[in-house]
């Protein structure tokens, strides 16, 4: 069988599927100089996973993975290796590669540089969290939902919801960059903060309206009626959001909204 280390699950999608349990031997290579790690071997190898899996939209290796003795998707001096993919990256840095190869590697979607591939497939989307429930605050179980026309093929199954909780604890090492890419889509960094802020604006539609039966679609004006860090705020969005949601809310923030003289169900 594989021998897989733990991997994203874009390239779980990428992984041979319906391969029995073989015997393999560990051909582990170490070391540059390993003829294993030349282009030809790499384009081999990205070719066998391409044809397990031709429906993937991007051919993004495992970190490390064992080729079974037996499957003929690989040439004969492949089968039994175990292969370090940061051993090829490193050694692709230092020896020429050709073009033709590289020209077969990419009409495969090839990843050539997988931390940054997967920080774009989670900004993509977060991106598609944003336009579809209206704020970036992303619960910290939140998976992106598989078959799913309204969310991009790349990004079905993605743990979104860890995503935005590491980004958060990482913010002191991220480049000034990625941080940009993250506050132009609202990402909210401090979450009990904003969980107040929405709390406040409730508060506040209920003292201009005399009730909180608001609107799926009401978004605070810019208007002197309104506190101006609460402008644009899609409350009907966060409202309708949140009654779908009871079960998975904190309880004492359910207690909070409750007693606010929120209505959990519409009559």
């Amino acid at each position: 069988m594989w021998r897989l280390s733990p991997w994203t699950a874009i390239a779980a999608r990428v992984l041979p599927r319906g391969i029995g349990s073989v015997a393999c031997y560990s051909k582990t290579v170490k070391g540059h100089s390993n003829p294993l790690y030349s282009p030809d071997n790499l384009l081999d190898i990205a070719t066998g996973f391409h044809k397990r899996n031709v429906q993937a939209v991007y051919l993004d290796l495992p970190a490390r993975f064992t080729i079974p003795v037996d499957d003929t998707e690989f040439p004969a001096h492949l089968r039994g290796a175990t292969v370090d993919m940061a051993q090829f990256r490193h050694r692709l840095k230092t020896q020429n590669i050709s073009s033709s190869v590289v020209d077969q590697l990419n009409a495969m979607n090839f990843v050539w540089k997988p931390r940054q591939h997967r920080w774009n497939l989670n900004i993509m989307a977060l991106k598609t969290f944003v336009s579809e429930y209206g704020h970036a605050v992303v619960p910290q179980n939140f998976v992106v939902p598989e078959d799913s026309p309204k969310w991009p093929k790349e990004s079905w199954g993605l743990r979104l919801g860890l995503f935005v909780k590491s980004a958060r604890a990482t913010e002191d090492k991220l480049t000034s960059t990625r941080i940009q890419q993250l506050e132009k889509l609202g990402f909210v960094w401090d979450v009990n903060s904003t969980w107040q802020l929405r709390v406040d604006a409730m508060a506040h539609f209920k003292t201009l309206h005399g009730h909180l039966r608001i609107p799926s679609t009401f978004e605070v004006p810019e208007r002197k009626s309104w506190p101006q860090e609460m402008w644009n705020l899609k409350l009907g969005h966060i409202v309708k959001n949140a009654r779908g949601r009871q079960n998975t809310i904190p309880s004492h923030r359910v207690e909070q909204l409750t007693q606010l003289g929120f209505e959990w169900k519409l009559k």
